[in-house]
């Protein structure tokens, strides 16, 4: 395919006038000089303070300029500035008219060098340069014996400049070089890419800039012709560069310009307000249509856009002592575990979909959409035009897509789709298709491509008409990307790999000798790693070790190539870690609410800095929760610190640069969870909930080699082709279009403790939003997802006061997933008034709610009274109850303070209230197990040796009215045991549904079980109440095992031996109105 098919002849010929354009430099060379330049500078902080600044201007002034003007014509060839001077000379030179005014104001001529680059030495580069400033210093040395040649040197931050007693007299430069240093200080920023430097992508720039300077020509004209305002033409980020590169050569660029325009042309940096209708706005708009109109191709190429602004900086690297270098022979060996993994490489693309031509007359009237799909990898991922009704034989879009995809994704495949109902999908058909390749592209002569191709019709007509598709495609040139890697689920194993028993797991807190086992797999879907965690013990502190996994499994003396053992902890919130067998250590310090701080010391290589939250290059990259670490090395390259490694807890997933050790985040990952989940519990991962088997179907699917594939990107493309109207009644996007909207890194998975060691397990709504390969919504996502997220574990010997709404599950308005955790209080604890919301909170709109609800109360723990909606918030939720456990007081539990009520569609239930053996219970009053709603659960189960007085009317499940499906059982009641008066509602009650009915068994006795005392009325049913021996029941009044409607599902168990008194109307689940379905199980809580 042609890189450049430009739609007429006029516009082609328009082109080939612009590459005609001669630049005496070579621009190619120019720009890797000024990148080197810029990274020196950058990677200088001293050069960003106005002390060190002003400083650099006066010596430029008074010392370089006159040394540079002196020796330009003879003596050394080339000579070499300080660093301070070369910066101040950069970004005088890029003001073209100011600088040749200043030059010819102090010496009467433009001042100019020939650049090292172009010198030509057997030795290298490096070396000519190295001998080049030798010379240039015994130059200054006896011109100016009082000033040294040195002020700043690179990597210094100010404080070891010297400020010398050399004083200068006023300048006769009248330009601001510190505001115009200022303001091209954020410049690397955006160029700082890996193609930046690469020649192929510098050959298609400098194409380009001919074309920018071809506009500029042409405009010019035009201006001069109609006597009107000079234009304003903006460059993209690779014809600036180019520009920039251009003007730092003076005397070449204003022969160039006079030749080309008849003046030199100037650059104007003054100007940054990107905002919409501003200067810098209008204008680069303006541009682009210019661009599109005179060459027919897209302006915006892959690669070249704004960034955004900059990140903010990482805090200066911590001391050390002694010189450390990471080429030792221990880093060498840590490194050779990365070779295992397989190189990622990935380009960006700009895809803009124009139109389409010839379309078949006999679909005259249909709607017509271009999908976009992928070669290989990431089956779901679709990217759809909004639909555009045929009215003639063309078709117009102007929609453009940019993101970022791996080489192994082959390229993208274009489908024509189109409808004739309303309803877009999934009745659309296919009328043909085209690929394209990244090889056809990257193989061509640009990395661009602007075409009408003819696709390939399915099924084409006798005597058709092929139909064309009309696109633009820009890539750049595959760049080395980071390594991708996440946790799989975890199980408990034992010392050599045997799975343990889920029912030894669950009901043994801490299992002496047990290991958990989680399988680390790369962005391939391939195992690579194997990481254990074996629970401490008395005898033994926690042990984290890495096994490299084979084809053969792993053998738990085997193929060992990292670990990690705790050393000690203390009350002031610190964990200290061993890492590698004593060769570095990593202590974890706590600090404050959300502070936390990351200390690596040893025989790692370079200085490095654990930091909280996304840093540096991941900075403002999305706006997604999640618990992440961003690990930053500071290296000779990059003294004030790059990002090696982007760990997300919340995710279970990493990503880490070819420079760092894999196995080294794999530690500091689990080492850093074990932390949260043992000592900071209110930032620890939320609780893994069972996912769903369409959840783990697809992340299954995703796990096959799709993770971080493919990711949309912002910022790059105008507003021309970003315009589409949304709220137009036929245009229904695909939902799988979402897939594509996140970064890696928001792909869902939590990391919950077992039996004291940390298991990684993927969250339950995994799937909405996330990122080919890892998506999910995690909690709080906005329109799609509302809800979600922990509660506050509460540990041994506290007293928690006051636990507010929303404490364990935040409200949330708006469909989607739900759920969440809610706070889990533990022995010795006494707990202060728990008011509305405290479990999960209230919401309002569909979708499914759930998660577990109240507050786990155990041994030796008194709850005072527990108000409105402390178990689960309104809405449509559902989820456990609380659960109390032996030895437990609750006072008086008011109106939903199982779950709360709400009315809305999806699926409720839950478990109601557990209470167990040696447990009083004071009167429940109403709604107190399951809210009202479209729920329901199970009816409270009381067990032997139980006394429980008057439970008055719904103290099951309350009534309810709308459709779906109820069942479920009614209440037992066994040996041993008697009942008082269960009025009306008490076993399963009349309607359409029923269920099951109470059971009583012997020796018992039960008075006056009335209407419905195991299930309401209604179409529903559920769960009663379960009784058992020794109890005694009384009072059991109106809808006390499930109310009538839509519900059904579990309610509270009571066991021995324990009293309730007055369980009055709506104790088990409340009345309410919704569809859905009900049923389910809450709270379990053994003793």
């Amino acid at each position: 395919m042609p890189a450049m098919e430009i739609s007429t002849g006029f516009q082609k010929s328009e082109w080939d006038e612009a590459q005609r354009i001669q630049i005496s430099e070579d621009l190619i060379m120019a720009a890797k000089d000024e990148l080197r330049i810029l990274a020196l500078v950058e990677g200088t902080p001293a050069l960003k303070k106005p002390e060190v600044l002003q400083r650099a201007i006066e010596r430029y002034l008074h010392c370089w300029l006159p040394l540079a003007q002196t020796h330009m014509n003879g003596g050394s060839k080339c000579l070499e500035p300080p660093l301070d001077c070369a910066w101040i000379w950069h970004c005088h030179r890029l003001n073209p008219v100011q600088y040749g005014k200043d030059c010819r104001n102090l010496f009467q001529k433009l001042v100019h060098l020939t650049p090292l680059y172009l010198a030509k030495s057997p030795f290298g580069e490096e070396k000519l340069r190295a001998e080049t400033e030798r010379e240039t210093i015994q130059l200054w040395s006896e011109t100016y014996p009082h000033e040294p040649y040195h002020f700043v040197r690179y990597g210094e931050d100010g404080s070891e400049c010297t400020f010398s007693t050399t004083s200068f007299p006023p300048s006769k430069v009248r330009y601001n070089l510190l505001a115009a240093a200022e303001r091209q200080s954020s410049f690397y920023y955006q160029v700082n890419r890996p193609w930046m430097s690469d020649e192929t992508y510098l050959q298609e720039a400098e194409k380009r800039y001919r074309g920018f300077l071809h506009l500029i020509r042409r405009a010019s004209k035009a201006a001069e012709y109609n006597d009107g305002p000079r234009p304003f033409i903006v460059p993209t980020y690779d014809v600036d560069l180019l520009w920039h590169a251009h003007q730092l050569r003076p005397l070449a660029y204003r022969l160039d310009m006079v030749k080309l325009i008849g003046r030199v042309l100037d650059h104007d940096d003054t100007d940054s307000d990107r905002s919409e209708g501003q200067k810098l706005n209008t204008s680069f708009l303006d541009t682009c249509e210019l661009w599109l109109k005179t060459f027919g191709s897209v302006y915006e190429q892959a690669g070249a856009m704004y960034r955004g602004p900059g990140f903010d900086p990482a805090p200066p690297a911590p001391s050390q002592t002694g010189k450390l270098n990471l080429k030792t022979t221990f880093m060498e060996e840590l490194m050779q575990a990365n070779s295992q993994l397989l190189k990622r490489e990935t380009v960006q693309v700009h895809l803009v979909l124009f139109g389409a031509g010839n379309i078949p007359q006999r679909l005259s009237g249909s709607h017509f959409f271009v999908q976009v799909t992928a070669m290989n990898k990431c089956p779901t991922m679709r990217l759809i035009t909004e639909p555009v009704k045929c009215s003639t034989t063309q078709l117009t879009w102007n929609q453009g897509f940019t993101f970022e995809a791996e080489i192994s994704t082959e390229g993208l495949q274009l489908d024509l789709m189109f409808y004739s109902g309303p309803i877009p999908e999934p009745k659309a058909t296919c009328l043909g298709g085209l690929s394209v390749t990244w090889n056809s592209i990257l193989s061509g002569p640009a990395l661009s491509c602007t075409s009408w191709s003819t696709i390939e019709q399915k099924s084409p007509d006798s005597g058709f008409v092929a139909s064309q598709l009309h696109y633009s495609l820009s890539i750049t040139p595959p760049s080395a990307a980071p390594y991708i890697l996440r946790f799989k689920q975890g199980h408990m194993t034992d010392y050599n790999g045997s799975s343990v028993t889920a029912s030894s797991a669950v009901e043994e807190f801490r299992q002496d000798g047990q290991w958990l086992s989680r399988t680390t797999i790369d962005h391939s879907g391939e195992a690579r790693f194997v990481v254990r965690i074996r629970s401490s013990t008395a005898e033994e502190e926690k042990l984290i070790r890495i096994h490299q996994s084979t084809s053969e499994g792993f053998h738990p003396e085997r193929n060992v190539v990292a670990m990690a053992q705790r050393l000690a902890e203390n009350a002031d919130n610190m964990q200290e870690w061993s890492l590698f067998g004593g060769a570095a250590t990593f202590t974890i310090q706590g600090h404050g609410s959300n502070g936390l701080e990351g200390h690596i010391q040893g025989n790692l290589g370079f200085p490095m800095r654990l930091l909280a939250g996304k840093r540096l290059e991941y900075q403002g990259q999305s706006a997604a929760p999640g618990l992440c670490f961003t690990l930053v090395r500071y290296t000779p390259d990059s003294p004030l610190g790059k990002a090696t490694a982007l760990i997300n807890l919340s995710s279970a997933s990493f990503e880490v640069t070819k420079d760092e050790s894999v196995t080294l985040v794999l530690l500091l990952s689990s080492a850093l969870n074990i932390y949260l989940s043992e000592m900071k519990p209110t930032l620890r991962p939320p609780v893994w909930k069972k996912l769903p088997s369409a959840v783990r179907r697809r992340q299954r699917r995703r796990s096959n080699g799709d993770l971080g594939a493919i990711r949309l990107l912002g910022n790059g493309l105008s507003s021309k082709w970003c315009n589409h109207n949304h709220n137009r009644s036929d245009w229904k996007p695909s939902s799988k279009t979402l897939d594509l909207h996140s970064p890696w890194w928001e792909s869902n998975a939590a990391l919950r403790k077992t039996d004291g060691a940390v298991a990684v397990v993927l969250a339950q709504s995994a799937g909405c939003g996330g990122g080919c390969g890892g998506g999910g919504c995690g909690s709080n996502c906005g329109g799609e997802c509302s809800g979600g997220g922990c509660g506050v574990p509460i540990k041994d010997a506290n007293t928690v006061h006051h636990v507010t709404a929303g404490a364990g599950c935040g409200s949330g308005c708006g469909g989607g997933c739900g759920g969440g955790c809610g706070g889990m209080l533990k022995a010795s604890i006494t707990v202060q008034p728990i008011t509305a919301g405290a479990g999960c909170g209230s919401g309002c709109g569909g979708g499914c709610g759930g998660g577990c609800g109240g507050n786990f109360v155990k041994a030796s723990t008194t709850v005072q009274p527990v108000t409105s909606g402390a178990g689960c918030g309104s809405g449509c939720g559902g989820g456990c109850g609380g659960a109390v456990k032996a030895s437990t007081t609750v006072q008086p539990v008011t109106a939903g303070a199982g779950c709360g009520s709400g009315c809305g569609g999806g699926c409720g239930g839950g478990r109601g209230g557990m209470l167990k053996a040696s447990t009083t219970v004071q009167p429940v009053t109403s709604g107190a197990g399951c809210g009202s709603g479209c729920g329901g659960g199970c009816g409270g189960a009381v067990k032997a040796s139980t006394t429980v007085q008057p439970v008055t009317a719904g103290a099951g499940c309350g009534s309810g009215c709308g459709g779906g499906c109820g069942g479920g059982c009614g209440g037992m009641l066994k040996a041993s045991t008697t009942v008082q008066p269960v009025t009306s509602g008490a076993g399963c009650g009349s309607g359409c549904g029923g269920g099951c009915g109470g059971a009583v068994k012997a020796p018992t006795t039960v008075q006056s079980v009335t209407s419905g005392a195991g299930c309401g009325s209604g179409c529903g049913g559920g769960c009663g109440g379960a009784l058992k021996a020794p109890t005694t029941v009384q009072s059991v009044t109106s809808g006390a095992g499930c109310g009538s409607g839509c519900g059904g599902g579990c309610g509270g168990a009571l066991k021995a031996p324990t009293t309730v008194q007055s369980v009055t109307s709506g104790a088990g689940c409340g009345s309410g109105c919704g569809a859905g379905c009900g049923s389910g199980c809450g709270g379990r809580a053994a003793i």
